[in-house]
């Protein structure tokens, strides 16, 4: 198999922007048992293209040996050639809810956030996806400990090229004093959101604090909501004075 026998219609080959595509290095072999080492770049209407020596080609599916044919269906399975440039936007939707507390000085805040998935690639849908949202707080009495107030987990279906999805996150009630003597409660803080694909692999993130789910993402899909955790993201035990979350 050679990539100068596989040119696209006429002389010409077809320019791929390889930046925006899920790409994988294979060993394609076709029914003549030449191979040759590719880079994927994306599996449509039965025919694969991919990358070799710096220029790109195409070669029908039908035309490759029975395994390459299994190898790169089981590439498009997995999420290969979907886009992956999406961004996200979150909006907490907060709202001060200090009335009938029992003490001038506790607080209370409704927070029903909303958040928008953008497929900004010109050309590619995205492969089927996963949300993992995770709000979070600080207890009042314990500042070093990361309260998990919320988690929701989402799938998305393929979004199309400049296409968006937004999804809404069950709403949640947060009540702390952190003035006085009867301190309780958890402060929220922030959240991590995480677009995976289907093994889990994160495409998408974006976290406030803003290093969060760069240094912690594998561990934030895997963290329990109402639980608590160390600054290393490791489960510790903590007895809160009052539970003072409620889940709408």
């Amino acid at each position: 198999m050679k990539a100068n026998l596989i040119p696209l219609a006429g002389s010409l080959f077809f320019t791929l922007c390889l930046s925006a595509f899920a790409s994988d290095s294979i060993q394609l072999k076709n029914k003549e048992g030449k191979s040759v080492h590719v880079t994927l770049v994306k599996l449509e209407h039965g025919t694969v293209y991919f990358k070799f020596n710096g220029k790109t080609g195409k070669y029908k599916l039908t035309d490759l040996h029975e395994d390459s044919q299994k190898e790169v269906k089981k590439w498009k399975e997995n999420g290969g050639g979907g886009s992956t440039s999406i961004s996200i936007t979150f909006a907490s939707g907060k709202k001060n809810r200090g009335d009938n507390l029992g003490d001038f000085d506790d607080r209370k805040f409704y927070i029903a956030p909303t958040i928008n998935y953008q497929n900004t690639d010109t050309q590619l849908t995205t492969s089927q996806l996963k949300s993992h949202v995770v709000l979070l707080g600080r207890p009042v009495n314990n500042k070093s400990l990361y309260h998990v107030l919320k988690v929701q987990k989402d799938e998305i279906k393929p979004i199309q090229a400049r296409s968006n999805k937004e999804i809404s996150v069950k709403p949640i009630t947060v009540q702390y004093d952190d003035r006085g003597y009867a301190t309780f409660g958890s402060k929220y803080i922030g959240y991590a959101i995480l677009l995976t694909d289907k093994n889990n692999n994160i495409i998408a993130s974006k976290s406030v604090p803003s290093t969060l789910a760069d240094k912690f993402g594998p561990l934030l899909i895997d963290v329990k909501q109402d639980k608590f955790y160390d600054k290393y993201l490791e489960l510790v035990e903590y007895n809160e004075p009052r539970k003072a979350i409620i889940h709408h």
